[in-house]
């Protein structure tokens, strides 16, 4: 088979996936995920086109927090 699509992460000091990358076959970047912690949780994920343009935003709401 061939790689069609491939993705490339990283992660903070914690070990928390910080970013996420999604490329083409030929390495070009699709899109890029950025999340954000807050207080140790997952606290908003920002989405980012090919350009590096913030197209959406996902924020987490936690109800019941100590």
């Amino acid at each position: 088979g061939e790689v069609t699509k491939w993705q490339k992460y990283a992660y903070d000091e914690e070990g928390r996936k910080v970013e996420e990358i999604f490329l083409d076959a030929r390495g070009r970047v699709e899109r890029t995920e950025k999340t954000i912690y807050k207080d140790g949780l997952k606290s908003e994920i920002h989405y980012f086109n090919q350009r590096n343009k913030l197209y959406k935003k996902k924020v987490y709401v936690y109800e019941y927090r100590h």
